[in-house]
């Protein structure tokens, strides 16, 4: 939890070239393992809340593309964290194309 503070203090704005290595490990710690999550994913809150479209779309991806982001996914505490998540990203779109690539992706985890 600490580091998760820690990361955040430094800002929220992620460097494109940065965005895949930072935010698969945001995911990793949000969705948690079998045995659930640490409250670290509290202190990751203003990342996941300064993410414009592009930037939810490309988490969305990673969702599905990177093994760490989705490494845990197969187990039910995972996925149903992945879920909430997806979700409440996707209430944030306003182009219904990518609310239905979002939506692909929930009903495929």
């Amino acid at each position: 939890a600490a580091a998760a503070a820690t990361m955040v203090q430094f800002g929220t704005s992620v460097p494109s070239v940065a965005f895949e290595e930072v935010y698969r490990e945001v995911l990793a710690v949000w969705f948690g393992n079998h045995w659930g999550h640490s409250n670290a994913s509290e202190h990751l809150q203003p990342l996941i809340d300064a993410l414009d479209t592009n930037g939810i779309r490309k988490l969305v991806e990673l969702v599905t593309s990177n093994e760490r982001a989705s490494g845990e996914l197969g187990q039910s505490k995972p996925n149903r964290r992945a879920q909430a998540l997806l979700e409440s990203l996707q209430a944030r779109l306003t182009i219904e194309e990518h609310k239905r690539e979002v939506q692909r992706v929930i009903e495929n985890l």
